[in-house]
C-alpha cells in the first residue's frame, strides 16, 4: 500500500481570527486527512506567519491513489470556544503518482472563508510531499490498538461497543482479542512479526485525541481522552522473482 508523507514547514499571511483585545493574532494549527485517518499538527501561538521547527511530518497509508485526496484545514485555536477555520486546501494524491519517491516542496494558496475577505490576505502554506510505493514482494498487514483514559487507572484498553482494544485498519471489525482482528498471513509469504509503528508518531507509537474520530496528535492535551497506535506485520513473498511497484 503506498504511503503519502507530508511535512509541514510554514504558513504565511494568515487571517486574524482573534479580536483586537485578544492580540489581533491567531494561534494556528493544521489538520491533515487522507481517507479515514486524520492527524493534527502542534499549535504555534500568537502569529500570522507560523513556522514549524523542526518540520512536522505525517504519514498516511493510501488505499486508492487515483481517488484519495489530501485534505488540509488550518484552524485558529481558542481556549474557550470552538476553533475557527481560517484556511483550507485539497490536493489529489494522484498529483504525485508521476514522481514516486521524489519529495516535492511547494507553496500553496489556501482557500480563506469569505467572511475574512475584508482582510485581503493571501494565505499560503508550504509543504513537502512525497508519495512512496510499496514493492510487490511485500504485503504489509495493519491493525489498530485502542486505549481510553481512566481517572482511577490511567490508560486502559478500550472496551466500548464500537472501539474495543483491537480494531481492523478500516475500523470495520473490533475485538478485545488480538487474533480475532489480526489479518491472516497471506499464503506464500514469510511474516516478519507484528510491531507498532513509531516513525513520525508519539512516544511508543501512540497518537492522542478527544475521541476515536480524531484528529490525532503526537502529544496529549487537556482534553485528551483516547489514544491509538498502528501495528504492522510485513509479509515478504517467498517467490521474489518479480519486483515491480504497484498501486
Amino acid at each position: 500500500m503506498p504511503t503519502l508523507r507530508v511535512s509541514l514547514i510554514r504558513a504565511s499571511d494568515l487571517v486574524v481570527s482573534d479580536s483586537l483585545l485578544e492580540g489581533n493574532k491567531s494561534d494556528p494549527y493544521v489538520v491533515f486527512k487522507v481517507g479515514r485517518e486524520t492527524l493534527q499538527s502542534s499549535c504555534i501561538p500568537n502569529t500570522l506567519n507560523p513556522e514549524w521547527v523542526p518540520h512536522e511530518t505525517f504519514d498516511f497509508l493510501v488505499v486508492e491513489p487515483g481517488k484519495d485526496v489530501l485534505q488540509i484545514h488550518v484552524f485558529d485555536y481558542d481556549r474557550y470556544n470552538a476553533p475557527d477555520l481560517i484556511g483550507t486546501l485539497a490536493l489529489p494524491v494522484s498529483k504525485y503518482m508521476d514522481a514516486l519517491d521524489l519529495p516535492q516542496n511547494e507553496i500553496f494558496f489556501l482557500d480563506v472563508p469569505s467572511y475574512y475577505s475584508s482582510q485581503n490576505c493571501k494565505s499560503t502554506i508550504e509543504l513537502e510531499i512525497c508519495l512512496s510505493a510499496e514493492e510487490s514482494d511485500t504485503i504489509t498487514l495493519r491493525m489498530w490498538e485502542n486505549e481510553v483514559w481512566s481517572l482511577s487507572s490511567g490508560w486502559v484498553p478500550s472496551n466500548t461497543e464500537i472501539y474495543r482494544r483491537w480494531s481492523a485498519y478500516d475500523d470495520a471489525e473490533t475485538s478485545n482479542r488480538f487474533e480475532q482482528v489480526a489479518p491472516k498471513i497471506p499464503h506464500g509469504t514469510d511474516p516478519q512479526g507484528w510491531g507498532y509503528v513509531e516513525q513520525n508518531r508519539g512516544s511508543e507509537g501512540w497518537m492522542y485525541a478527544y475521541n476515536f474520530l480524531g484528529p490525532f496528535a503526537t502529544t496529549k492535551s487537556l482534553v485528551t481522552c483516547v489514544r491509538r497506535r498502528l501495528w504492522e506485520n510485513r509479509c515478504i513473498r517467498k517467490d521474489k522473482t518479480k519486483r515491480v511497484l504497484y498501486f
